[in-house]
């Protein structure tokens, strides 16, 4: 395992003790039934289900119609976008953590999101969260072994998929820190990323933060 790969692990652990915590702050002085608290949960990792179908449906509308999902030796399902271009075939792949980035910060902003949890919406969100930086470590995993990027950032080379694998680290990390906050009933940070491939190659990273 190579540093980087330890620094992700690590930050994985972090991420997912920061929105842990988060939960529990919610359900602090609240005492629950057993059978709601258990209601919750699964509310909760209905949450989680919805947000990885939620990243699905995005490949697909991105590929407008184009898209075509199929399993091979993974146990997700990976898609392909016949008759695509090369950029299209970029943007179809960024489409699901788009999507991700974009409901995530839609859900903060709204003042959606429940302070007392488990909740639908705490499994939604944070499947969102979670989701890139494991992501990013399997896509590290796959580089070693094979040279190439593993499934949604396999359109990229070594450097773009670098540079993508940062801003999600960067955003992962940044919007647990808001949850707890949220929970601790601090102001919301407001922070937003978003990734967007650039005609005929390369990459754009927008970063705006306000604490």
């Amino acid at each position: 395992m190579t540093r980087f790969m330890r620094s992700i692990a690590v930050l994985i652990l972090a991420v997912i003790a920061l929105t842990v915590a988060a939960i529990a702050r919610g359900q602090e002085s609240q005492p629950q039934e057993t059978d709601d608290f258990t209601t919750r949960y699964f509310q909760m990792l209905g949450g989680m289900a919805v947000g990885f179908l939620a990243h699905e449906a995005a490949h697909y509308a991105a590929g407008a119609g184009k898209t075509q999902f199929h399993n091979d030796t993974t146990p997700v399902p990976n898609w392909s976008c016949e008759g695509c271009g090369r950029d299209h075939t970029r943007f179809v792949s960024l489409a699901g953590f788009m999507e991700q980035i974009i409901s995530t910060e839609i859900i903060f902003r709204s003042g959606a999101l429940p302070r007392r949890g488990p909740s639908f919406l705490h499994g939604f969100v944070l499947f969102n969260i979670i989701l890139p930086v494991g992501y990013v470590y399997a896509n590290e995993v796959s580089d070693a072994i094979s040279g190439e990027g593993m499934g949604d950032l396999k359109a990229f080379n070594r450097s773009e998929r670098r540079a993508i694998e940062a801003s999600l680290l960067a955003w992962s990390a940044m919007s647990a820190y808001r949850w707890y906050a949220l929970a601790e009933r601090r102001q919301l940070p407001s922070f937003f990323l978003f990734v967007t491939p650039i005609p005929h190659g390369g990459i754009t990273v927008t970063y705006s933060q306000r604490f």
